[in-house]
């Protein structure tokens, strides 16, 4: 249990979902930095381990998008509700890190197809893409607007 609580995961859920990192290199820095700073990420819903999901850097499989939206926003609101202000992050780049996370775009692959009536094919409408990706940009510029608020909140005291 205390692995599990460690790694991110909170207990109770019916489903529990943790992003992982997926650069050695990142994950030992977030290791390194204060505990104020781990806890903010693993109260957020990160884990401290490494997975390599397949995908390409600079994007994350499609089918996690609604958890991993909602990890960034509790990301988001526990930056908010937490003094960083003088907290060691060493090799840990906070600034690098927001930033990949608000242009990484969602990866379409066969799993997150929707299988309907047999057919793993079916290319959305035109219509349904442009709304797809007008969500995915007001979603990431709400994400970016709160975060760089946050940001300037937490360093300009």
């Amino acid at each position: 249990m205390e692995l599990l609580r460690q790694s991110g995961i909170k207990q109770g859920g019916k489903k529990n979902k943790v992003a992982l990192f997926r650069d050695v290199r990142t994950a030992d820095a977030l290791r390194a930095a204060s505990p104020a700073i781990r806890r903010l990420f693993l109260n957020s819903g990160f884990g401290l381990n490494t997975y390599d999901s397949g995908v390409p850097a600079g994007y994350y499989p499609a089918e996690d998008e609604e958890a991993r939206n909602q990890i960034l926003r509790q990301l988001v609101g526990d930056m908010k509700n937490t003094r960083l202000r003088g907290e060691y992050c060493g090799d840990f780049e906070l600034a690098g890190f927001l930033d990949h996370i608000l242009t990484a775009k969602p990866l379409i692959t066969p799993a997150s197809m929707q299988v309907v009536e047999g057919k793993t094919d079916q290319a959305p409408s035109a219509r349904r893409k442009a709304l797809f990706r007008v969500g995915i940009g007001v979603g990431l510029a709400a994400i970016a607007f709160a975060l760089i608020k946050c940001l300037a909140d937490t360093f300009s005291d």
